[in-house]
């Protein structure tokens, strides 16, 4: 019986130290793409302001680097961001981000109770008190707005969407490409939505594309321009029909699939193709903007943008193609 009981014991302390080693890997397993890329940002950001406080870490990626994680830790990050012109927005998002991977490296067993109570009292702050901080930082000369995301997009010039979706090689690498530019370019989708789809995504005798919103979780579908039914017949004529990677995938320079496309592998496509045609850092957002502003100068009802874009209301569709700017711009675009 003895035995019996050492063995279960045996067992379970060896799930419990599995369970442990893989609580962040299978927290983030649950999470969106986008929302996967967001929470490793945050943490990088978080290990690097811990190291300048001389607190040694490889990333802060595995449970056991929050083992001297406290709140005085996570408090003085808190006040860190906002002295450096975080929006209280941001900041408030961030700490909720680092207080979840606290309790997971407390449920694992690397931060006792009591300092891990002390650490879920951290609160962020509410709407009032983030207009007394930022009266108080604006009084100081400091920023306000920083954000965790890139604050303006950049707009493209025709002939950089003309290469960006055109100046692809006759390979499958080259037709995958420019089928993925193609819809960030003309459908404005999210990079979570573009990489979501799937081949009976394409109603092409419809011309319609099929869609699942993750940050709203809802379908949507919109009609596919000229270019991106184009640049989907050719992908499916390139790739096999039976292959069981997802609808984008990874290609060896030898023109072999290798695998799905990953988001980081996605980012990295247009970040690459952007250098190569003199912008640097560009990113699938950028693109999103890009497809809406043209969209808008092209006489596109804000009411058509909006849906496309998935927003919930016309004012975030006014402030992503900063309507009033381009109105003060164009009220003088002409002879008086």
């Amino acid at each position: 019986m003895n035995n019996e009981l050492a063995t279960r014991q045996g067992l379970g302390q060896a799930a419990n130290a599995a369970a442990s080693e893989n609580i962040f890997t299978n927290y983030l397993f649950r999470k969106a793409a986008n929302t996967q890329v967001r929470h490793e940002k945050e943490i990088r950001n978080f290990s690097s302001f811990l190291s300048e406080l001389g607190y040694t870490n490889n990333g802060m990626t595995t449970p056991e680097e929050w083992s001297g994680i406290t709140f005085g830790l996570i408090e003085g990050y808190q006040h860190y961001m906002l002295q450096h012109g975080y929006s209280v927005n941001s900041t408030n998002q961030t700490i909720y981000i680092i207080k979840a991977y606290a309790g997971l490296a407390g449920k694992a067993g690397f931060i006792d109770y009591v300092e891990l109570a002390r650490i879920r009292e951290i609160k962020g702050f509410k709407s009032g008190e983030a207009v007394h901080i930022d009266q108080q930082r604006k009084a100081a000369g400091s920023a306000t707005r920083i954000s965790t995301k890139k604050q303006q997009a950049r707009n493209l010039s025709t002939l950089q969407v003309e290469q960006l979706k055109h100046q692809h090689p006759d390979t499958l690498k080259g037709k995958r490409d420019a089928l993925i530019f193609a819809i960030f370019l003309d459908m404005g989708l999210r990079e979570s939505e573009l990489m979501s789809l799937s081949r009976d995504s394409f109603d092409l005798d419809n011309r319609v594309l099929h869609f699942h919103r993750e940050k709203t979780n809802n379908n949507g579908h919109e009609t596919m321009s000229r270019d991106v039914i184009a640049a989907a017949t050719a992908y499916f004529t390139a790739i096999p029909a039976d292959d069981q990677h997802d609808l984008f995938v990874t290609i060896s320079k030898g023109g072999n699939v290798t695998g799905s496309l990953t988001m980081r592998g996605l980012q990295s496509i247009v970040k690459n193709a952007g250098k190569e045609i003199g912008i640097p850092n560009l990113s699938p957002h950028d693109l999103r903007h890009s497809m809406a502003l043209r969209a808008y100068l092209a006489g596109i009802p804000l009411k058509s943008i909006q849906r496309r874009l998935g927003h919930s209301t016309v004012k975030t569709t006014e402030r992503y193609i900063d309507i009033e700017a381009l109105d003060r711009y164009n009220d003088f675009d002409r002879d008086f």
